[in-house]
């Protein structure tokens, strides 16, 4: 079987792009032949020995992009295109026309003109459908930073062609019942959508730094981006709120955490907080293993929540906000705590509970990491995905 797979990047520069790194070579071992396509140059693009990796720049003419994936497409003739979340509807619309095509969709693009699915004033999740209602609650309830209504215009018309894509690929697969259930009230048909969540490597060897006899300055991990929906500022009112010696540790970058450091530093935290750079994935790795637990505060509706099911396998507890995909992994009283978003004294209280109960602490982290071998193995993804792609070709044949 031969495998086209288009993606906007080849580098570790979000989880889509480390998904796909992480996955050509497992697929190489199952006698998958790949060929990959990416749109934009990165100084950490990776080097794969067996795949093939071709580059048809994002920036070239549209004609000129479509030329070159017909020529590679009659070069290789693909068994099946996996398509990723690419910044272009109509390139994507092209070259699902070329041959059996599956999509993930990992984040908003065909639901959302916004991409967060949040109503930032009043930091609540949108239930809504996209449609033409979309457009007073971008102006109402502050759902994307497009004011213009040029601006407002076309991004609710990127949003309509994407979706209008995703209807007609064979096959779609999202990580989590919440993408599922968010693509069905958009029009998606049910029979065409597969939930395969996202694999986790698991360590052979954790850090058994939650097996002390008691813990005397815990680590907190905060590991993402530093904008607004990942909701950081509810952590560090909660942090704040404890009153006691812990160390928060923030591990990420983006556009706020200038931000974020002085809300620190007026919150009296800059003894106890230290923010560090976006990380590779094994330093993250190594920080997962260091910290006692880690606190997802998103308030946005996580498609899935990877960082949580990496935590885990690490054997560290998971408390996080009750949004999105996340209550599929994170079970509360089991591998850590749900808490309803945006209440900083119950989040606040579950930190503290946690950290002061080394039994509870030390059972949820074993309970998270036979939960993750259990349900998200590289084996199990990897097997779903297969069956997926074989069922797609059959189909077509």
């Amino acid at each position: 079987m031969k495998i086209l797979h288009l993606s906007n990047y080849f580098a570790p520069v979000g989880g889509i792009e480390t998904y796909i790194i992480d996955l050509l070579p497992l697929l190489e071992e199952q006698g998958i032949e790949n060929v990959l396509i990416h749109r934009k140059e990165h100084p950490n693009t990776s080097k794969s020995i067996q795949s093939r990796v071709v580059l048809v720049p994002a920036e070239d003419p549209i004609e000129f992009q479509k030329k070159s994936i017909e020529e590679i497409v009659q070069l290789e003739k693909p068994d099946l295109i996996y398509l990723h979340d690419v910044y272009d509807p109509d390139l994507m619309d092209f070259i699902r026309r070329k041959a059996p095509t599956v999509g993930y969709v990992h984040i908003f693009f065909p639901v959302c003109p916004g991409l967060g699915k949040l109503f930032r004033k009043g930091d609540q999740i949108c239930p809504r459908p996209y449609g033409l209602g979309c457009v007073p609650m971008i102006y109402l309830r502050n759902c994307s930073s497009a004011r213009q209504p040029i601006s407002v215009f076309q991004i609710m018309q990127t949003t309509k062609k994407y979706l209008r894509v995703y209807k007609l690929l064979d096959k779609i697969v999202v990580a989590s019942r919440y993408m599922k259930d968010l693509l069905i009230i958009n029009g998606i048909s049910e029979d065409k959508i597969e939930i395969l969540p996202y694999f986790v490597p698991i360590p052979e060897i954790i850090n058994q730094a939650n097996d002390q006899p008691k813990i005397q300055r815990a680590k907190i991990l905060f590991a993402g981006r530093l904008e607004y929906e990942k909701g950081l500022p509810y952590l560090l009112r909660a942090v704040a709120d404890l009153h006691i010696s812990n160390q928060l540790i923030v591990a990420g970058d983006g556009s706020l955490k200038q931000n974020y450091i002085k809300m620190a530093q007026d919150l009296g935290l800059s003894g106890n907080v230290k923010f560090l750079d976006w990380l590779s994935a094994s330093a993250l790795e190594k920080l997962y293993s260091d910290c006692t637990i880690s606190v997802m505060p998103s308030i946005m509706p996580e498609p899935f929540g990877k960082v949580g099911v990496e935590s885990m396998a690490n054997g560290r507890p998971v408390i996080a906000f009750d949004v999105g995909g996340i209550p599929d992994w994170l079970i509360d009283g089991f591998n850590g705590y749900l808490v309803p978003s945006r209440n900083i004294p119950l989040l606040s209280q579950k930190i503290g509970n946690l950290l002061s109960d080394q039994e509870v602490l030390n059972k949820f982290g074993n309970n998270g990491r036979n939960y993750v071998e259990e349900k998200y193995s590289t084996n199990i993804h990897i097997q779903g995905l297969l069956r997926i792609f074989s069922s797609v070709i059959n189909k077509i044949n």
